[in-house]
Parts: structure tokens; C-alpha cells; sequence
């Protein structure tokens, strides 16, 4: 999330690739949550992570994994994407939700941000 709350969301290159998603991936043996998380969207998107706040954990049946979902926040720059990746784009919080899977994991995770967010303002 940019320090404007702007929801960056990505395409891959494989797989359905006309749906945005969020930037995900794999921890290394080894690495705390937080910094694979970190790792990953530098990896996928050339943004460093300024900081990153665990949002909530969900188990993704169709993998037989758990999902750790953070809250990353960066400084909104040029994207420099791997070729992973088809496209980076910035979306505000209300119309990312809007823009991924209804009822997908992404989404909860963007909603569980914005939650994060509202009682941060209080």
C-alpha cells in the first residue's frame, strides 16, 4: 500500500491473466513471514518495503496452504516488474476491492487492510 492507501494489484504472466491479484510467493528456509513478504514485492515489483504488519492468516483449500496476508506499506514509485508479472497497477482501497475475485483471498486481505487502516484513524 503506497502512503497515499493506494492498493497496488498484479497480473501474472501465467495462469488466468486477466484478474488482478496480490503480489504472493514462497518463505525461504529460514526466513522470518515478514521479511519473505518484504522480499517478494521487491522480487516481483523493484518496491522496498518500508514496513509490513501482519493482517490474518487463511487457509487456501485449493493448494492445501496456509496463507499469511501482511499489510506492506512503500513509498509509490516506478515499478521495475520481473517477468512474473504482465502489470502492476495502483488502484484506490475501495476500487480494489471491487477490481479482484469477489470472495477471493485477495480480497479479504485488501478489506482486512482497510479495517486496519479505519481503526488506526480513531
Amino acid at each position: 500500500m503506497s502512503e497515499d492507501n493506494e492498493v497496488l494489484l498484479i497480473r501474472q504472466s501465467y495462469g488466468d491473466t486477466s484478474r488482478f491479484v496480490g503480489v504472493a510467493g514462497f518463505m525461504k528456509c529460514g526466513e522470518a513471514a515478514e521479511d519473505s513478504a518484504a522480499r517478494e514485492i521487491k522480487e516481483e515489483t523493484g518496491l522496498e518495503c518500508e514496513s509490513v504488519r501482519f493482517i490474518k492468516s487463511i487457509f487456501y483449500d485449493g493448494r492445501d496452504q496456509l496463507m499469511l496476508g501482511f499489510l506492506a506499506r512503500v513509498k509509490k514509485s516506478e515499478l521495475s516488474i520481473s517477468s512474473e508479472l504482465l502489470e502492476g497497477r495502483w488502484f484506490d482501497i475501495d476500487t480494489a476491492v471491487n477490481t479482484v475475485r469477489q470472495g477471493s483471498i485477495i480480497q479479504e486481505l485488501i478489506i482486512g487492510a482497510k479495517d486496519m487502516l479505519n481503526e488506526n484513524c480513531r
